[in-house]
């Protein structure tokens, strides 16, 4: 049996994401999907400074000011945090 197992930074939990992997039922249309799959999401908890400071080297790499507001916004927040 084949595993694929990998780390990512992109949110899975999101509705969109879920919905796009999810069928309840066995399809023919486009390509065979018969075969039953799990599928486990879990958040690799790691250390706040470990976190801020790949924030940090983020905001350096950020140009659009949308995204750098986002970035700082998000620091500040984790600071705020015990």
């Amino acid at each position: 049996m084949k595993k694929i197992e990998f780390e990512t930074y992109r949110d899975l939990t999101s509705g969109y994401n879920i919905a796009g992997m999810k069928s309840e039922n066995p399809s023919a249309i486009n390509f065979l999907s018969y075969k039953k799959y799990k599928v486990t999401i879990e958040e690799i908890e790691e250390p706040k400074a470990v976190l801020i400071k790949r924030l940090r080297e983020l905001l350096k790499k950020t140009t659009g000011f949308n995204q750098a507001s986002s970035i700082k916004d998000e620091i500040k927040r984790l600071e705020l945090l015990p």
